[in-house]
């Protein structure tokens, strides 16, 4: 703030007319006979609009300031700056000999935050403590945050520091204040700066509905489904748009080869430890050492190969080293295996720690199913998702090419093949005509089956892409079943 044109030692005058330098403007200060400091006032822009006579005694009476006077005084120059929010206080805190460079305060309490934004913004290198007083709260709360700064009040029972200092020793006060700044100063090293998240972009969908920019994500399926091939296409598909380093250590001879002529085909990177002579350790010190990683896509094929998703010791010292990392602008894809049984709903069931699944970012199940011309479909069902939790279907040739169609609910297909006893059973009842449910109902449970399947059977079936029967209201507000028009009836 060299550039001002500021008082660094502040005149004493001895006068109790407290007159002003010859030529410059003097407001009037109503106070007794004492000494008091002629100091400069500026308005929103530095520029210097004249002086103030302050009185030096610690019970001065207010200053008559023109009324909406925005702006403020300042007691020497410096960085290192301590913003009083009343001018009755000022020379109470100049006296304390705190360490400061240069003492600022508001001509009116109310015009803090406008002060403070000027001064951020004209010195963005600044360090400011604000010494506030009770009534100011207010004013405080909103300056402190426009500069960065920390606020410290008088201890309780105390309105201001003035009246602290009436009451206490000139050392106590000045320790009370430096104690305050120090005790907030314990934990400024886990503050989140500017500088920590300078190389941390907005989070955005990499490939949508599936890998999200500086998250992990957790792709899990069975064996033989398509991990590592559907894997292989997303990173073909955005490898235009971020760096993918693919590491395979899961894969050994021919398919080697296939994988890193892939990889050289479409844009992206292959890396196999155990061919390349590095390791796994190598790797991951390398992404520590990097001063970013944005724009980098990580694909790890597969995790157990990485650490045992049965060690949960193991599972969360490793997480931790990739959300250092994802903190750093990297993205994680892991492959991970599903369990041999799956859950109730008919999911595969991730095989590992429940640490995995409550660390990663996203857990998609892969389901396979069939085309109508016999290739393989798999669509994913994002069990753990950040965002909207949308389907995807992928259709996967003998090849080994990958392309992305329109969904395929293959979970309702696999559910409907295991519906097909029920389903056969209602539509035979039905073919005699339409029925209530409490009929359907009697009629399939002499065949032995559970009313709560015959339920569930008779609202999904009646809507939707495996729609077999209709359903609407009758009398007495009960519903009634009939076939669909062109569905054949199964009467054997």
């Amino acid at each position: 703030m060299s550039n001002l044109a500021l008082i660094t030692k502040p005149n004493i005058d001895n006068d109790s007319s407290g007159d002003a330098p010859a030529g410059e403007q003097t407001n009037d200060v109503s106070q007794e006979n004492g000494p008091s400091m002629i100091v400069p006032y500026f308005d929103l822009m530095h520029t210097q609009l004249g002086t103030i006579t302050l009185p030096c005694e610690l019970d001065a009476q207010k200053l008559h300031l023109p009324e909406g006077t925005t702006g403020y005084i300042k007691i020497g120059d410096g960085e290192k700056v301590i913003i009083v929010s009343s001018l009755h206080d000022t020379l109470t805190v100049h006296s304390l000999d705190l360490e400061q460079d240069a003492i600022i305060s508001p001509l009116n309490p109310s015009s803090l935050n406008d002060v403070c934004g000027a001064i951020a913004k004209a010195y963005p290198t600044l360090s400011a403590i604000i010494l506030g007083t009770t009534p100011h709260a207010d004013y405080i709360s909103l300056a402190k945050n426009t500069l960065m700064a920390k606020s410290v009040y008088p201890r309780s029972g105390y309105c201001d520091w003035t009246e602290m200092l009436v009451k206490e020793s000139k050392d106590r006060v000045k320790q009370s204040i430096n104690n305050r700044i120090s005790a907030s100063k314990s934990t400024d090293k886990f503050f989140i700066t500017e500088e920590h998240v300078q190389n941390i972009e907005e989070q955005h969908q990499i490939y949508k509905h599936l890998v999200v920019s500086e998250r992990i994500t957790i792709i899990c399926a069975h064996g033989g489904v398509g991990k590592t091939a559907i894997a292989n296409y997303v990173a073909s598909q955005v490898s235009e748009l971020v760096d993918v380093r693919y590491v395979n250590i899961d894969c050994s001879g021919a398919d080697v080869v296939y994988y890193r002529n892939y990889a050289e085909n479409h844009g992206f990177k292959f890396i196999n430890f155990d061919i390349a002579g590095t390791t796994q350790e190598e790797f991951f010190n390398s992404l520590e050492a990097a001063p970013t990683l944005v724009n980098q896509m990580f694909i790890l094929d597969t995790l157990k190969k990485f650490v045992d998703p049965l060690n949960k010791s193991e599972v969360r010292l490793f997480m931790k080293r990739l959300r250092k990392l994802c903190n750093k602008g990297a993205t994680f894809v892991l492959l991970g295996h599903a369990n041999k049984s799956n859950n109730k709903d008919g999911t595969p069931l991730f095989e590992g720690v429940g640490d995995v699944r409550n660390d990663v970012d996203a857990l998609v199940y892969l389901i396979p199913g069939k085309d109508t011309d016999g290739s393989d479909l798999v669509t994913t069902i994002p069990c753990k998702f950040r965002g909207d939790k949308v389907p995807i279907t992928f259709k996967l040739s003998p090849d080994r090419s990958v392309t992305l169609i329109d969904f395929v609910d293959i979970k309702a297909q696999h559910q409907k093949e295991a519906d097909t006893n029920i389903i056969d059973t209602i539509k035979t009842f039905l073919s005699n005509g339409a029925a209530n449910q409490g009929n359907i109902v009697e009629y399939c449970q002499k065949q032995g089956l559970a009313i709560r399947n015959i339920r569930r059977v008779l609202d999904v079936y009646s809507t939707g892409q495996f729609q077999s029967w209709c359903k609407s209201k009758g009398e007495n507000n009960a519903w009634l079943y009939a076939l669909t028009p062109d569905i054949t009836v199964k009467t054997g």
